[in-house]
């Protein structure tokens, strides 16, 4: 049993072949994940996240009666093949999972402590700071559904920005007019999508990308941007110019993975992560040709951001600690110091292949206070009997 889909999730059917050979048959059910067969029953995931059950011949070529809900909805994520946190056995046994890790949007000091500037604790991700510095765009959401929203620093009104699931990676133009973000697409996998920043109107789709993405970058001149995007097994960096035909190409693929990109603030060079030497480190690459190279980080390095002047770009180094590296940027770029300025980050929710902190103007970070992360694994030895259960009361009915 596989899944066979293009385009959106929703269009995902499920299928059966013989591991000797022969013709792929379509079993007439929407499903994007078979999990099990138990009891001669399928078990499978819908795109909603519904787990359902239905009868399956012996060859398993044909269905027979209608699929039955046999456990409440699991969080899916759309843009990533529709992947999901739960196993069934062919015994019967079953692991999901629940809570997970929920923080407040914080100023963060040098020593590591923080101010929240959020009161309720929620799934947040990749805060961003609006050009003039007045306003937060962040991913807010609980489980699997994810928005953007926009949080007022001088009146405390945290609005919902986006209307399209799915949402990561918000970035506000270089005029703080829109936000552009990446989120469930309409006719592929994913999008990239721009709403203007008040939420007078509908998100316009960018561009259409039929792979994982999870980031973006927008050039300090508005004309173009960088996204990452999963090929050939590993993360590269892909550029689109927004005047014109807005078909994406490589910007940066290379055996290794390259993410986490960060224009400076003049767009003549991008910081981004990359492990080419085995361990994460951040390097510059000039723009829009990436043949200059320069290694800023030493001993491991991850989420570049840089200064509002472009004389420094900071990271984070192994062991939660926060590195500011100070360039000279003339007559080539070099690093000429590099200082503490976050003695520990462990109490900061980390960005993974994202930047998940901001920096202001004056130099303060934004980041993402932890405050609960009850995450658990729930296995359920016997959930046969819990299927059967709920399949003899759908027969009932």
């Amino acid at each position: 049993m596989f899944t066979v889909w293009k385009g959106t999730l929703e269009t995902a059917r499920l299928a059966s072949v013989s591991l000797d050979g022969g013709d792929v048959v379509y079993l007439g059910i929407k499903g994007i994940r078979p999990l099990a067969f138990v009891g001669g029953k399928l078990i499978y995931l819908q795109a909603d996240g519904t787990v359902m059950a239905v009868g399956v011949d012996r060859a398993g070529r044909s269905v027979s009666g209608r699929p039955v809900p046999v456990l409440d909805p699991v969080p899916v994520t759309p843009g990533n093949n529709g992947n999901s946190g739960i196993f069934v056995s062919p015994g019967g046994a079953l692991v999901t999972s629940r809570g997970g890790t929920r923080s407040q949007i914080a100023w963060i000091a040098r020593d590591g402590a923080t101010m929240p500037i959020t009161k309720e604790a929620r799934v947040y991700s990749t805060p961003r700071l609006a050009p003039d510095g007045g306003r937060i765009a962040v991913v807010a959401g609980d489980q699997d559904k994810r928005d953007v929203w926009t949080y007022d620093l001088a009146t405390g009104t945290f609005s919902r920005l986006s209307s399209v699931s799915g949402a990561v990676s918000p970035e506000w133009s270089p005029d703080g007019s829109r936000v552009y973000f990446i989120g469930t697409g309409d006719t592929e996998r994913l999008a990239i999508w721009s709403q203007q920043a008040d939420g007078g109107a509908e998100a316009e789709r960018v561009i259409s990308l039929n792979g994982l993405a999870n980031a973006l970058t927008i050039a300090p001149d508005g004309r173009s941007l960088l996204y990452q995007i999963y090929s050939n097994n590993n993360w590269n960096v892909f550029r689109l110019v927004l005047d014109s035909a807005r078909v994406g190409t490589p910007y940066l693929a290379t055996a290794a993975d390259e993410y986490a990109a960060a224009f400076s603030p003049d767009g003549r060079w991008v910081a981004l992560g990359t492990n080419e030497s085995g361990r994460d480190e951040v390097y510059l690459r000039s723009y829009p040709n990436p043949s200059s190279r320069v290694q800023i980080s030493t001993g491991g390095g991850r989420e570049p951001a840089w200064s509002a002047d472009g004389t420094r770009l900071y990271y984070l180094a192994p062991g939660s600690i926060g590195i500011s590296a100070k360039l000279s940027m003339s007559p080539s770029v070099r690093v000429i110091a590099r200082d503490t300025v976050l003695t520990t980050t462990s109490g900061l929710v980390a960005g993974q292949t994202n930047t998940g902190y901001d920096v202001a103007k004056d130099g303060r970070f934004v980041g993402l206070a932890l405050r609960k992360d009850d995450f658990q694994l729930v296995v359920v030895p016997n959930w046969r009997a819990e299927l059967e259960r709920r399949l003899a009361a759908a027969a009932k009915r």
